[in-house]
């Protein structure tokens, strides 16, 4: 009896340590590190866990509760993505309809301006995110593969899609309300006019993101 209830004490002790360093293992995962050029944001409960009054963590080291009670998503807000931005872009669908076509040579991003003129134009945007916390709000999408850990990260493609059919409306409102004479002369104003309209109606939104270039 002495022998069976000193090896049950044993056995206990061993699985209390066992608990232990497994609740210690646990406990470590939770500390990260903010990268230099990234931001980082806590999603504690799936709301965005503040850090000393603020929502995004700049470089530094951190420690939050573990999965599952904390999800940390890092971004690099100091990268800049871009995008082509044309008005009616070709699909492989539209390459029999276009072929033919004279007035559009085969292409089909042209611009109706004022005078009834038709420009063929397009744009390559530049942007960063500036605010993760607003960006992460308004785009990321609850059950997103890999948390937002990994490569698959669908928040990246509705930013580009967000913005190219915000800049597609501007685009148009635009040419149509200017000569398409005014708009080859001075096309850096126009482009100038076109990048503020964009940015005011992404600040609006509030997405958090910034146009960097626009030309």
């Amino acid at each position: 009896d002495y022998a069976i209830q000193s090896a049950f004490s044993v056995g206990l002790f061993m699985l209390g340590v066992v608990v232990l360093i497994v609740m210690l293992v646990w406990l470590f995962s939770g500390v990260y590190k903010v990268e230099n050029g990234e931001n980082a944001i806590e999603l504690y409960l799936g709301k965005i866990n503040p850090y000393n009054g603020k929502n995004v963590r700049a470089e530094n080291l951190y420690w939050s509760l573990p999965f599952p009670f904390t999800e940390v998503i890092k971004v690099q807000t100091k990268k800049e993505h871009s995008v082509r931005v044309d008005v009616f872009p070709q699909g492989p669908g539209d390459m029999q309809e276009t072929a033919n076509d004279p007035l559009v040579k085969g292409q089909r991003n042209y611009y109706i301006t004022k005078d009834m003129n038709l420009l063929h134009l397009g744009w390559d945007i530049t942007y960063r995110i500036k605010e993760l916390d607003k960006f992460i709000t308004t785009l990321y999408e609850e059950g997103d593969i890999n948390r937002g850990s990994g490569v698959d990260k669908p928040w990246e493609n509705n930013s580009r899609n967000l913005l190219t059919q915000i800049s597609r409306s501007v685009m148009l409102e635009e040419c149509t309300s200017q000569m398409a004479m005014d708009i080859l002369t001075s096309k850096n104003v126009f482009n100038t006019i076109v990048r503020e309209k964009i940015q005011n109606l992404l600040d609006k939104m509030d997405t958090g993101i910034e146009l960097t270039s626009l030309h």
